[in-house]
């Protein structure tokens, strides 16, 4: 209960695993810094198993940080195992690399040193060492590193019994903690001032610290949480609290109960040996001595203040045991006692003696054992070293200032080159995703053009197909040679003639260009039909239905109504009658142009009807090829359809949409029309 020693060997050993967490980048490194994190706690529970598990990793690793740092822990867990050389050889190997190498992993080496110090009596080297650890861990810019170290600075100073000093390195781990965001240390630093205030007999203090630790213990490694129940069993037994006491040493006893250590579980069982006698159950309290007493001899080496500690207790026992014993000279501490154990345990064993022997009267070694207690625990040098205590904490504050622009500045400095850095990674990002767009835009343009090219070559050799086929010079002869002899008998047919020229010059016309005016389209079909008449008996009725509001300027894709028209007066009629009728609709719909052209033929692809080897179909795929090529250009796309009539009737219906708006690649010619409303010559020539 009594025993700092605890805390330091606790805190020391904790921090192994808690120096290098994520700092660096490489990934045998980060693989290292996990694998320590991992196995912090059976570092001191299974060691054999944890040295197992470091020599595996270093055989792994081929970075040669990782692998000082894994030889580094190997020693540690050896000098667990009872080999008291193999952290100062392995000290010095990894020492000699680290110190030219990495600075960080040089502070390690001392901090891990330090733990040796320590357990060996050494408080002046431990010190010694540890003040290196922070020089070259401070060297290294790895502030996590420090953390740790002040830690074990702080329970040392504590050990030295310089209260206000440890106060200080408590309270700069905590500065150190809240300004890099490292919560996870909490814990411990609000137990170690719990305990530095129990050293000042501050119990109000002490009780806040431990319950600012009792938020963090349960995240905290099993060493952390094992001494805040110590400490937290330590106040109780001073506040006569023993009940309490039992119960935080119980559960200190069940943590320690996992480690492989004569050690704490010394100490732990002298606290429960302190709380039983101050209870009156001596019983309980000689079996918790007696277990106490026999892991002291098997002990190799034995701090000697914890040696001075564990006799006097057992033999105040024995003084309560049997109160003959009372005449035996009392014991008496060694100057190597009194160097390591704290005056407050000295104390302790002097006020034990005084109760004791004015229990029995015995008021002359009362007053006297009484008169040393209190030289251990004089007022005055508790005011002084409270008076201290503030000094340092007002310094701390001071500095806690300083530390804080100085992190502030950290940070403002490391977020602008952050920033900087972001800026630069995001202006070449922007830039290589505009040169990816800028090359995909180029491609695809490219390749639109390139499929327009290709689609406009389509229906130019679709056009000149239609015009071989529709107006082969087997036709043409044909026409001409009904028509002439007429001409010769009947001067009034010679419009006749012209209108066949006019549809001849038109068809030429038409399958060169991509779009005419619609006014052009209606003259030309107006033409085929009139000349159709003349060389046909019967022929089909045509029945125009158009919007006179219709702007007749507009574009639209040459053809598009005489091949409709054509193919009508071609195919939907294989036997004439005089019922056959076509009907040619030109509207307007939501600013939409309409047109469609309905017959009440025999309907697209009947069956008996007689087909000659020129009804290729060429004229409603041109059709098509248009439309696709030119819905290429335009958002919105029109619209072309052929379909049968439904429900039983008869008949062909082609439809066109053309949206308001939609736009034809090519230059329209203006029109020229004549006085009967047809296209004029010169228009073909």
């Amino acid at each position: 209960m009594k025993f700092r020693h605890f805390a330091s060997f606790a805190l020391l050993l904790m921090s192994l695993a808690a120096c290098h967490k994520g700092h660096d980048s490489s990934e045998d490194r980060a693989l290292t810094d996990s694998l320590l994190h991992q196995t912090a706690d059976i570092l001191f529970t299974d060691p054999r198993k944890a040295d197992s598990l470091y020599a595996n990793m270093q055989r792994q690793v081929t970075d040669s940080s990782a692998y000082y740092r894994l030889a580094l822990y190997r020693a540690t867990a050896a000098q667990r195992l009872g080999d008291t050389l193999a952290l100062g050889e392995a000290g010095d190997r990894v020492l000699r690399w680290a110190a030219a190498n990495d600075s960080d992993l040089a502070g390690q080496v001392w901090n891990h040193r330090a733990v040796g110090e320590i357990l060996y009596g050494r408080p002046d080297s431990a010190y010694a060492c540890l003040t290196k650890a922070f020089d070259y861990m401070n060297c290294s810019r790895k502030t996590k590193s420090l953390l740790p170290v002040c830690i074990n600075l702080a329970d040392m100073a504590q050990k030295k019994g310089d209260i206000p000093k440890s106060a200080y390195y408590y309270h700069y781990t905590l500065l150190l903690a809240d300004s890099l965001n490292v919560p996870n240390i909490h814990g411990a630093v609000y137990a170690g001032l719990a305990q530095t205030y129990l050293e000042l007999g501050n119990f109000r203090e002490v009780r806040r610290f431990l319950d600012l630790a009792e938020h963090y213990i349960d995240q905290e490694p099993i060493q952390t949480r094992l001494f805040y129940y110590m400490t937290r069993g330590n106040c109780m037994y001073y506040e006569h609290r023993y009940e309490e006491a039992r119960r935080s040493f119980d559960v200190s006893y069940e943590l320690a109960s996992g480690f492989n250590d004569d050690l704490l579980l010394l100490q732990v069982e002298s606290n429960l040996t302190e709380v039983c006698l101050a209870e009156n159950r001596l019983a309980e309290a000689r079996t918790y001595a007696d277990r106490a007493l026999g892991r002291l001899k098997k002990m190799a080496f034995v701090d000697p203040g914890i040696r001075f500690y564990m006799e006097s207790l057992n033999e105040d026992l024995k003084m309560a045991e049997h109160p003959a014993m009372l005449e035996t000279p009392a014991i008496e501490p060694a100057n190597e006692a009194i160097k390591f154990c704290p005056p407050r345990y000295i104390s302790l064993h002097y006020r034990r003696l005084a109760e004791h022997f004015a229990n029995h009267g015995r008021w002359e070694k009362a007053y006297r054992y009484g008169r040393l207690a209190e030289s251990y625990a004089d007022s005055v040098r508790n005011r002084q070293m409270v008076s201290s205590v503030i000094e340092m904490e007002q310094r701390y504050e001071r500095d806690t200032t300083y530390l804080s622009q100085r992190f502030l500045i950290a940070n403002y400095q490391k977020k602008a080159t952050q920033q900087r850095f972001t800026i630069v990674v995001g202006l070449l990002s922007v830039a290589v995703i505009a040169l990816v767009f800028l090359f995909a835009f180029l491609w695809w343009q490219r390749r639109a053009e390139t499929r327009f090219k290709q689609q406009r070559e389509v229906v130019a050799h679709l056009r000149m197909g239609i015009v071989r086929n529709r107006l082969s010079p087997h036709y043409i002869s044909n026409v001409l040679g009904t028509l002439v002899p007429k001409i010769r008998q009947y001067p009034e047919l010679a419009d006749t003639t012209d209108l066949l020229i006019d549809v001849l010059r038109g068809n030429l016309m038409a399958s060169a260009q991509e779009c005419v005016t619609l006014e052009d389209e209606i003259a030309l079909v107006q033409d085929y039909v009139q000349l159709h008449e003349y060389t046909h008996n019967p022929s089909p009725t045509v029945v125009w239905k158009i919007d006179e509001s219709i702007d007749r300027s507009r574009p639209v894709p040459s053809m598009c109504l005489e091949i409709p028209v054509e193919n009508a007066l071609k195919h939907a009629f294989p036997q004439p009658s005089a019922g056959d009728t076509i009907e040619i609709s030109i509207g307007e719909e939501d600013g939409a142009l309409l047109i469609s052209v309905t017959d009440n033929g025999c309907g697209c692809g009947a069956a008996g009807v007689k087909r000659t080897g020129r009804d290729t179909g060429s004229g409603l795929r041109m059709l098509g090829a248009i439309i696709a090529l030119m819905n290429e250009k335009n958002r919105q796309p029109a619209s072309f359809e052929l379909v049968n009539a439904a429900g039983g009737q008869s008949g062909t219906t082609v439809r066109f949409r053309f949206p308001k708006g939609y736009s034809l690649e090519a230059q329209l010619p203006p029109p020229v029309l004549s006085e009967k409303g047809r296209l004029a010559k010169r228009l073909y020539t």
